[in-house]
């Protein structure tokens, strides 16, 4: 795509605050507390790459996905998205499952996967603006 809308920057800027800040509560601030705030970490990780999908999504039709439901139904129709549609989808289960449901504990390794599927996403919206 050629420029980037103000809407979009906005979207990407919001994400990677988002992303900066889940790894710096991994790297520096987890532990502040007992358990180890690894569900945080997820949760903040989830949000980002939904910022990244925001971004696309804006970029695309001049507006935000009405919910999270729209969001995963866009992720799951477009072919230039496949590439991380599983692990979003994966990273949206696992994010409302900390969210909403009782003893679902979140260990660094999944906090660091989730960072990871983050940066994936990431990588794959910057490629398509």
């Amino acid at each position: 795509m050629n420029s980037r809308k103000p809407e979009t920057q906005q979207h990407l800027d919001a994400a990677d605050r988002n992303y900066r800040f889940a790894v710096a509560l991994l790297t520096d601030a987890v532990n502040l507390v007992e358990p180890p705030a690894y569900d945080w970490v997820l949760i903040i990780a989830f949000y980002a790459a939904v910022r990244y999908i925001n971004a696309y999504h804006w970029q695309r039709f001049d507006a935000d996905p009405a919910d999270h439901q729209a969001r995963n139904g866009f992720v799951n129709r477009v072919d230039a998205l496949n590439a991380v549609a599983e692990a979003y989808n994966l990273l949206y289960g696992r994010s409302r499952a900390v969210r909403y449901k009782a003893g679902r504990a979140v260990n660094e390794q999944a906090a660091n996967a989730a960072l990871s599927i983050a940066e994936r996403v990431r990588n794959v919206v910057l490629a398509l603006l």
